[in-house]
Order: C-alpha cells, then sequence, then structure tokens
C-alpha cells in the first residue's frame, strides 16, 4: 500500500563520492588610484587539506577597483588564503575558512589600502649650530600644516600625503639668506609609484657676516691705538666690494662703527679724510678710492663672522712757532722794542736727531713750522758774519748738533695741541 511506499523511501540511502569537490573565491578590492599605464599585482598563496598549496593572481589596471578569482575543484576542508602585495601597499593579515559540502563554496576578501607617502624637513646653517628654531610650512592636498626644527635631525609633518603637488618652505629669519632648497621641496605625489616614500626636504641658510671697528685720534701719531687715546665721533666709513660702494656709515659716540647683515664676500673699507687731519692707521694695506684715506681694511667674511678690529687712526698737526729777535740789552729775555732778525736758519729734529724741517726767519724774526705728533728738538743756526752770541733760551740742548747755537727747545706735540708759540731765540 501507499505506506509500504514512504518506508521503502525513508529506509533509501544516499551515496556521496568520495570525488565530491567544492571551490573558494577570493575578492580583491583597492582605492581608485591607478591611472593611465599603471597596474597593481596581488598574488594569492592557498594552503588547504592533504598538503594542499597552490597560488593565484589578482591583476589591476587603471580605473578598476574590484576583482575576483575563484579556484575550483578544492577537497572539502580548512584552507588558509596569504597575500603577497605589490611594494607600497598595505598586506592584509591571513584569512581562513571552511568549506563543507553543504555550502559547496566560500570566499574571502581581502581590502588593500596604498601605504601613505610623508614628508620631512631639517634646516642645515652656514656656520653649524643654528639648526633649532626654525618653522617650516607643508602646503598642498591635505595642508597646510607647520613644523619647527629642534635641532639638525629632520622633523616629521603629521600630514599623510595625497595625490598631487606639495612645496615645503621656510619662514625666513633676520641675518640669514637662504640657499637653494634640496629636489625634495618641491614634489609631487603619485601612487602607487609613490607608496611609501619618504620626502626629505633640506633648507640650507648662511649666516649674514658684520664688520665692525673704530675711529681714533692718535694722540702720540705712532699708528698704534694706545691707552687713553679718544675715539671720534662723526666719521664716515665707506664699505667697498668688487669696485662698488655697498654701504656707509658714520662713526658713533666713542668712535666705534659696524656694518651688518653682510653676504659672505671679500670686502675693503675704507674712510673718508676730515681737513687738517692725517692717516696714521693703517700704514699699510689695501688701496682705497680717490677722495678717500689712501689705505684701508681687506678682509674676507665668512658666513656668520664677526670681523673686528679693523680701525683707522688720525692726527692733526701742531703749529710750533716763535720769534728770532735781538736781544739789545744781552739780559737773556724779549723786551719792549727789541726788533726781529730774519735770515736766520731754524731747523726741526726728531727724537733721533734726523732733521725733519727748516726755515728762515722773515717778517721781523718769525718762523713757523706745522708739525705732526712726536718729540722734536728746535735749533736756530745764526749766521757766521756778523758774530751773534745766543742769549735765549739759556740751556744747552742743542749743544752737539754742527753749527747750531747752544740752546734750544725741546718739544712733545700731541695731536690736538694748541700752537706751541714763543719759541723764541734770542
Amino acid at each position: 500500500g501507499l505506506g509500504d511506499v514512504y518506508k521503502r523511501q525513508a529506509d533509501a540511502s544516499v551515496n556521496i563520492s568520495a570525488s565530491a569537490v567544492v571551490e573558494l573565491t577570493i575578492n580583491k578590492t583597492i582605492p581608485d588610484i591607478l591611472q593611465g599605464g599603471e597596474t597593481a599585482s596581488f598574488t594569492f598563496y592557498i594552503a588547504g587539506p592533504g598538503e594542499y598549496s597552490n597560488s593565484v593572481s589578482i591583476d589591476f589596471a587603471a580605473g578598476e577597483t574590484a576583482k575576483s578569482v575563484t579556484v575550483g575543484g578544492l577537497a572539502p576542508g580548512q584552507y588558509t588564503v596569504q597575500e603577497s602585495a605589490d611594494a607600497g601597499w598595505v598586506s592584509q593579515q591571513d584569512q581562513t575558512v571552511d568549506i563543507g559540502l553543504l555550502t559547496c563554496g566560500e570566499s574571502v576578501t581581502f581590502d588593500n589600502s596604498i601605504i601613505p607617502a610623508k614628508a620631512m624637513v631639517r634646516k642645515v646653517t652656514d656656520p653649524p649650530g643654528y639648526e633649532a628654531g626654525w618653522e617650516f610650512s607643508l602646503n598642498g592636498p591635505g595642508g597646510p600644516e607647520q613644523a619647527n626644527t629642534t635641532g639638525p635631525d629632520y622633523v616629521d609633518f603629521a600630514t599623510l600625503l595625497q595625490e598631487g603637488s606639495y612645496t615645503i618652505t621656510e619662514t625666513l629669519q633676520a641675518g640669514w639668506d637662504p640657499l637653494t632648497p634640496s629636489a625634495d621641496c618641491a614634489f609631487a605625489v603619485n601612487y602607487p609609484a609613490d607608496a611609501g616614500r619618504e620626502f626629505q626636504c633640506t633648507h640650507t641658510n648662511e649666516g649674514r657676516a658684520s664688520k665692525t671697528g673704530a675711529k681714533f685720534e692718535d694722540l702720540n701719531g705712532n699708528g698704534t691705538k694706545d691707552g687713553g687715546e679718544p675715539g671720534l665721533e662723526g666719521w664716515t666709513i665707506e664699505l667697498w666690494k668688487a669696485g662698488e660702494k655697498v654701504a656707509e656709515v658714520a662713526t658713533g659716540p666713542g668712535g666705534g662703527y659696524a656694518f651688518t647683515e653682510l653676504e659672505p664676500g671679500a670686502y675693503v673699507v675704507c674712510e673718508q679724510l676730515q681737513d687738517g687731519w692725517t692717516q696714521s692707521y693703517p700704514q699699510s694695506g689695501s688701496s682705497c678710492p680717490a677722495g678717500l684715506g689712501p689705505v684701508g681694511h681687506a678682509f674676507t667674511l665668512d658666513p656668520g663672522e664677526d670681523e673686528t678690529g679693523n680701525d683707522f687712526g688720525n692726527y692733526r698737526h701742531i703749529t710750533k712757532s716763535g720769534t728770532k729777535f735781538e736781544d739789545l740789552n744781552g739780559n737773556g729775555q724779549k723786551d719792549a722794542g727789541e726788533p726781529g732778525v730774519d735770515g736766520v736758519t731754524i731747523k726741526v729734529f726728531d727724537g733721533q736727531g734726523s732733521q725733519v724741517a727748516s726755515t728762515a726767519t722773515a717778517g721781523g724774526g718769525q718762523y713757523s713750522f706745522s708739525l705732526p705728533p712726536g718729540d722734536y728738538l728746535v735749533c736756530e743756526f745764526p749766521p757766521a758774519s756778523p758774530t751773534w752770541v745766543q742769549s735765549y733760551p739759556g740751556n744747552q740742548d742743542c749743544d752737539g748738533i754742527a753749527g747750531a747755537a747752544a740752546g734750544g727747545w725741546t718739544v712733545t706735540l700731541t695731536s690736538g695741541d694748541p700752537p706751541h708759540l714763543d719759541n723764541d731765540f734770542g
């Protein structure tokens, strides 16, 4: 009957072939970053029951973001899929899946992202040691972002770089000149080629230099700045480079002058002379242009250098004068009415006994010399005929100088002295 039919169906057995198979699908997605002829390739290694191993690849071209590959003919069981990606891609963790006969197949999905590029910057200074405290800006997609150096090492920007163009600029500081930045200070990011790349920007700056010195009155005219010799205010000092005047300054109180914010290089510094003054320092050096002091200081400035001590010394001539008179009463002094004597030779000798000047009295016995600072001896040389006997001055300063009367004037002249008058001879 009908019950027997149902019973026979219930008792029936189902045979499953030992060769039953399943399949595994691998899904792959990437961001939409491929352009033109760019490609990306991913290899998947499959391990399964019975020492099963296999590998398959998924290749992407421009515009493709999702693809799949199916591996069939697999025995039921547990499978592990391991991904190997091109450089620059973030690899996913291995994935394990159990595939049974009830499902006949399973899938795994790998969703990859690109390893972002990053930018970093450092400061190099000439001279070294000033690398900290410089501000930089990363400009471009996702920016701007500021970063500050703390020393000579690179400092990272936190921005994860997107595709596009970037620049890294610096905030200049006073006293520094920028040199050409490195190539990575202006760049374009293109994925996947630049995945994981570090753009390393270097900004190099040269420190500006300075030049200082002093203008002094060389009181004794010895060409050296001695203790107590005063500075001279209001003198113009000129700075020359490659035959062109680049700056001038006036000396301040105390005679000091300074040129700052100078580019490295070779310079000459000269002074503008003033009427009545003679340059005594420097006595040798680089020739100065016409209208300035005869020589100046030549020097070469390195980046950040502070050149000092290039001074200028000057002195004023001093008038030394007197009268040759006839001492009518022979009392050794010039009395009223005693006449001057013209035509008498007066000579000046320096501290080493060398003659430095000579003149003849005239205009009522007058003589005058304009002399630089120093120690001097002034002597008279009376004519042989008629015979004259010296009565004034009553010393022996000129004794031993051939042809000179014994008495003379030993004087020390200092720059800025008032005229030395009344050094008479009688």
